[in-house]
C-alpha cells in the first residue's frame, strides 16, 4: 500500500463520520491512543527484569488496538472486550498486595522505569479526557474510556511496583 498518497494535504480526512478536519477532536483521540502505545512499548522494552509486567502490558497494547480499531470504525464491541477491564483490575490488585500503604502524595521519582511509568499514566489521563470529550461530540462507545480509567490506575501501581523491586522508596512530598 502506497504510504504518500496526499489525501490529507488541506488539512481533512476521512472518518466514519464523514470528512473532518485534522484538528477534530476525534483525530486527536486516535492520535493520543497512537501516542499511547508507543509510550507502552517504550516502557516494556525497560523491563526486562519484570516478564509479568512485559506480558501485561503487551496484552494492554492488544487492547489498545481493539479500542483504536473500534474507534476507526466507529462500531462498539467489534475487537474490544470490556471484560478485559476485569483481567486489568486484578494485575492492578496483585502489584498493589506487595506493596506498602500509600501515606502522602508521591512524587514521579526513583527508578528511572518507575519515572517512566509515571509519564505513561499523564499520557492515559489525558486520553481518557480526550475520550470523553469525543464521546459528547461524536457519541462514540465509551467503553474505551472506562479502560483507560482503570488503565491509569495500573501505571500508578506499575511505577510503585517498578520503584519497590528495584529498592527505590516512593518519593513523597
Amino acid at each position: 500500500m502506497k504510504h504518500n498518497i496526499g489525501h490529507g494535504d488541506h488539512g481533512q480526512s476521512s472518518s466514519p463520520f464523514g470528512s473532518l478536519g485534522k484538528n477534530d477532536i476525534y483525530f486527536e483521540l486516535l492520535g493520543g491512543l497512537d501516542e499511547l502505545s508507543a509510550h507502552i512499548g517504550f516502557l516494556t522494552t525497560n523491563l526486562d527484569n519484570l516478564p509479568t509486567q512485559k506480558v501485561q502490558l503487551s496484552e494492554i497494547l492488544k487492547d489498545i488496538r481493539s479500542i483504536s480499531s473500534d474507534l476507526a470504525l466507529a462500531t462498539p464491541h467489534t475487537n474490544f472486550d470490556i471484560r478485559r477491564l476485569k483481567l486489568l483490575e486484578n494485575w492492578l490488585d496483585a502489584m498493589e498486595k506487595e506493596l506498602p500503604p500509600i501515606k502522602s502524595f508521591l512524587l514521579p521519582l526513583g527508578h528511572r522505569s518507575s519515572s517512566y511509568a509515571h509519564l505513561v499514566r499523564t499520557v492515559t489521563r489525558r486520553v481518557e479526557r480526550t475520550y470523553f470529550r469525543t464521546i459528547e461530540v461524536h457519541h462514540v462507545d465509551g467503553d474505551g474510556a472506562i479502560y483507560l480509567n482503570r488503565l491509569s490506575d495500573y501505571f500508578f501501581a506499575l511505577a510503585r511496583y517498578i520503584n519497590h523491586y528495584y529498592g527505590s522508596e516512593d518519593i513523597v512530598g
